[in-house]
């Protein structure tokens, strides 16, 4: 099979360092940098889009969704259980929680209990109703092999992080 093009990604909407994530008959985009033309310095920016995927694969047109509470880069995003979770970004240790609505777009971002330690440039996952937040960077790009875990409430926050067993060697 091919590759073939489809809907582009509106300008100026974060084009790097920003994260994606497919859910619920959606891709979004959350966060990024974009290139301020005046200052021609990064800017970090809070906007998420999404395009609903279709039958075939290819994305439709792409709108704006809630934004988060903060422009972000460099964070993880996860689904789980029809809520969609940011977690830290390049300095930051916020968590961030929505619920996905049926026709795509998002109730408005919630926080919840923040990470242990600024985060940015680590994956996230979750198995048994936790939420794993797995290496990364701390400052200045050094690679950690810090695992934070938090079990979720009823309600999809994350009332506490612990930290677990570290990894064999750092990652980010």
């Amino acid at each position: 099979s091919k590759w073939r093009r489809t809907t582009s990604i509106p300008e100026n909407t974060g084009h790097i360092y920003f994260n994606a994530l497919a859910a619920s008959k959606h891709m979004y985009i959350f966060g990024g940098n974009y290139m301020d033309p005046e200052t021609k310095r990064p800017v970090a920016v809070p906007d998420v889009w999404r395009a609903s995927i279709n039958a075939d694969g290819s994305l439709g047109q792409w709108a704006k969704c809630s934004p988060l509470p903060k422009p972000r880069k460099f964070g993880s995003v996860v689904f789980v259980d029809g809520q969609l979770y940011y977690l830290g970004g390049q300095y930051h240790r916020q968590v961030y929680h929505t619920t996905i609505k049926d026709d795509g777009s998002l109730a408005p971002w919630r926080e919840t209990r923040n990470l242990i330690s600024n985060r940015f440039g680590f994956r996230t996952f979750h198995f048994n109703r936790h939420l794993y937040a797995v290496g990364g960077s701390i400052l200045h790009n050094r690679r950690s092999d810090i695992v934070f875990r938090g079990k979720f409430a009823d309600d999809g926050s994350v009332p506490k992080w612990r930290r677990s067993e570290p990894l064999p060697t750092p990652l980010g």
